[in-house]
């Protein structure tokens, strides 16, 4: 195996500009946020088109009423739903692989002592449809990586 140097001070990384993009759903993360203890979601797009193929754009979604609003953008994003409807949390991580159009932005934010761009979702837009598991090796090789969830006689309605 090969050895090389990299100064861990810094980052090549940069933000792809702000705009409009075609993804879809790359993963959804369960999680409880450090910061406020709030439930809510992490949710990882990837640019499923253009120059930036193959890109990935992360946001939160924070299960508080002050945030519901983001909730229904994602819901709506992922099932087409309009109007007054029922968002079941539940489901949210079955929505991998939903195609969607993402509204991004670029923000500097202080992070370790240091000011950097990364990127924000700023809107996310009902495409439909869903990306096929064989056109994209990445969601292909993430969903085969998913840890099985055990269900019992219990969990069963019938």
């Amino acid at each position: 195996m090969p050895k090389f140097k990299v100064d861990l001070n810094e980052s090549n990384f940069q933000p792809i500009p702000a705009g409009k993009y075609e993804a879809y759903v790359y993963e959804v993360k369960h999680t409880t946020f450090k910061s406020s203890g709030n439930e809510g979601f992490k949710i990882t797009y990837n640019i499923a088109a253009g120059e930036h193929k193959g890109r990935r754009v992360f946001d939160n979604l924070v299960i508080t009423p002050k945030a519901y609003w983001k909730l229904g953008q994602f819901w709506a994003a992922v099932t087409g739903d309009t109007g007054v409807v029922e968002v079941d949390t539940d489901k949210i991580p079955d929505y991998v692989g939903s195609r969607v159009e993402l509204e991004v932005d670029v923000e500097q934010q202080e992070y370790k002592g240091k000011e950097q761009k990364r990127n924000i979702v700023k809107n996310v837009l009902f495409l439909g449809g869903k990306v096929p598991v064989a056109d994209s090796d990445d969601l292909a090789e993430m969903l085969d990586e998913r840890e099985p969830i055990a269900v019992g006689d219990d969990d069963v309605p019938f």
